[in-house]
């Protein structure tokens, strides 16, 4: 199928972004203006499929300017995809030195990212993203049913659940 040239104009640009790092970032956004829609398709580089999902081989140079982004108008947070949150939550732990796998979209058992820290006292993590509106809070049965993924899971260590919004009263 051959390529849009909106799709060669964002690949151009994206290669100009890996292979610059943070002054071509600076210079693309001068000229196009904010830039979620552009770098987060190269957000992270996968990696080996497992059979839980993909492994997440490293992180782009990109991620670096969606933070810079969140932080500058936290709004942003709310123009941002559910699956690009998820591959930002990814990109945080294979940043903090996990091992990452990144889970289908569909039918990942109430995992989104798997985090893995090897060595003494090894820690892994099943993260549950809710990618929600301001006005959208998590509710108690979503933390119910994390909990209950990771009792029926071994080597577990920890369940997190990485939100844009607030959790309901309560939880």
């Amino acid at each position: 199928m051959e390529q849009t040239e909106q799709n060669k104009d964002v690949s151009r640009i994206i290669g100009t972004i890996v292979c610059h790092g943070q002054e071509a970032v600076a210079r693309i956004q001068a000229h196009v203006g904010v830039l979620p829609a552009l770098v987060l398709p190269a957000l992270l580089i996968a990696g080996d499929k497992t059979k839980e999902g993909e492994l997440i081989k490293a992180v782009a140079v990109p991620w670096f300017e969606i933070v810079r982004l969140i932080q500058e108008s936290p709004d942003a947070i709310y123009r941002i995809g559910w699956r690009k949150w998820e591959e930002i939550i990814a990109g945080a732990y294979e940043r903090g030195g996990y091992e990452v796998i990144l889970t289908p979209r569909s039918n990942d058992k109430g995992r989104d990212v798997i985090a893995t820290k090897r060595g003494v006292g090894s820690i892994r993590i099943f993260d549950q993203v809710k990618a929600y509106g301001p006005d959208h809070v998590v509710p108690a049965d979503d933390v119910r049913a994390l909990f209950g993924v990771i009792c029926r899971e071994p080597n577990v260590s920890k369940g997190v659940i990485t939100t844009t919004t607030r959790f309901a009263a309560g939880v």
